[in-house]
């Protein structure tokens, strides 16, 4: 047997190993299947983890807001009293100036000395939120502080006369169910993988929320307790919402 039958017979013995176009599209269509299954499962333990890191950042933020106590006579951070006032952050040089019932989005300005901006600005956003790029922006944080806390219970009961009196500081011993009253909560919910459910004015969704005890927890605002209607708050919705409108305010409970 000459070299060229040799070469002949050893391609003819030799298996061809390839997939046709048909065991590859079943490949594909395979893997797509499995994607496809394992897809949701990973976005829910996504979101959960993300949730995870905003009760963190909300007990976070309660720790500080207790430091505060400390510092201050048992008062809760508040403004100016009686209306808008003007704030200069240390370092930065601007001013804000807000409306009273604004005031509760910017309690980070109020902590500044002992929460300093450039080491704790990002853990006051929502995890998957897109922080402004002036850390300045306080407006824009998602962690506000409810309004029972810068204002007399008495606002949030039957038959009081507004006046700008009840505009004032509230004290730690002034709240009588702090496991039960919420201090702060997530207001943006940026981490969920799909909108937001809403019902009129805030978030239906299980939200994160730290009460003013520090514990931390997940409830939907609406079940909270039914609002009372802050007369003197100029913005009629968000004077009419729960969580920031406790019945008795920081006397009350929220769940």
């Amino acid at each position: 047997m000459n070299r060229n039958q040799k070469t002949l017979l050893l391609n003819t013995k030799r298996t061809i190993c390839a997939f046709t176009i048909v065991e590859v599209l079943v490949c594909i269509g395979v893997i797509a299947l499995l994607i496809g299954l394992a897809f949701p499962p990973l976005m829910q333990a996504r979101t959960r983890a993300r949730a995870a890191t905003s009760l963190s950042n909300l007990r976070g933020c309660s720790q500080v807001v207790a430091l505060y106590l400390a510092q201050s006579a048992d008062v809760y951070p508040v403004g100016q009293e009686g209306g808008p006032y003007s704030v200069t952050i240390s370092g930065n040089g601007i001013t804000e100036r807000l409306e009273y019932f604004k005031i509760p989005g910017m309690w980070q300005v109020l902590v500044r000395n002992i929460a300093p901006w450039p080491e704790f600005w990002r853990t006051w956003y929502s995890p998957g939120s897109r922080p402004a790029s002036d850390p300045r922006a306080a407006q824009q944080f998602s962690y506000p502080m409810a309004h029972g806390f810068i204002a007399d219970p008495l606002l949030w009961q039957a038959g009081f006369t507004p006046q700008a009196s009840l505009l004032r500081g509230i004290r730690g011993s002034e709240v009588l169910y702090a496991s039960s009253k919420v201090l702060m909560w997530d207001a943006r919910l940026a981490y969920l993988a799909r909108p937001a459910t809403l019902f009129p004015g805030m978030y239906a969704d299980s939200t994160p929320m730290v009460f003013a005890d520090c514990h931390g927890a997940e409830h939907r605002p609406g079940n909270a307790s039914s609002p009372v209607k802050n007369q003197m708050n100029p913005d009629r919705a968000e004077g009419s919402l729960p969580l920031h409108n406790t019945p008795g305010g920081v006397r009350g409970r929220d769940y």
